[in-house]
């Protein structure tokens, strides 16, 4: 839920950058997105119980 409104945020700046035409300032806020998605997925990786959390996915997706 963070994330998602982290993101939000980002975009309502980047717009608010381009309507005032700081270009420069809008792609930064662009690309700390992508750092967003990095560090979150870095996050996850070390979360303890992950692999159970993908066999009980696997096995819902798989067999129902």
């Amino acid at each position: 839920m963070k994330h998602k409104a982290g993101i939000l945020e980002i975009v309502a700046t980047v717009a608010t950058k381009i309507a005032t035409l700081k270009f420069d300032e809008a792609s930064n806020a662009l690309f700390s997105i992508i750092k967003k998605e990095v560090n979150l997925l870095e996050a996850e990786s070390s979360f303890p119980g992950r692999e159970i959390a993908y066999i009980h996915k696997a096995k819902e997706t798989f067999i129902g």
